[in-house]
């Protein structure tokens, strides 16, 4: 979801996309961890998540957690 709309986004909310595509886990969900590990506004973050399809960024979190959970499940079940 993140990459399809990567051409829509801007400089800024690229950085918040290409940071969620590399990160294998989050440790701080806060808005404001990620506002100043990123160093974007909430604003910006609001924007990137509603660019994704989601009502504001902690529903954007909360889906993402969901997804890592999902795939760490995965990853326990090949082993």
């Amino acid at each position: 979801m993140i990459e399809s709309n990567l051409d829509n986004m801007t400089h800024s909310e690229k950085t918040v996309a290409k940071y969620f595509l590399n990160q294998a886990s989050v440790e701080d969900l806060s808005t404001d961890a990620f506002c100043h590990k990123l160093h974007v506004s909430k604003a910006t973050l609001t924007r990137f998540s509603k660019k994704c399809g989601f009502k504001g960024f902690r529903e954007f979190i909360f889906h993402y957690k969901e997804m890592l959970r999902e795939k760490m499940d995965c990853l326990h079940i090949k082993i």
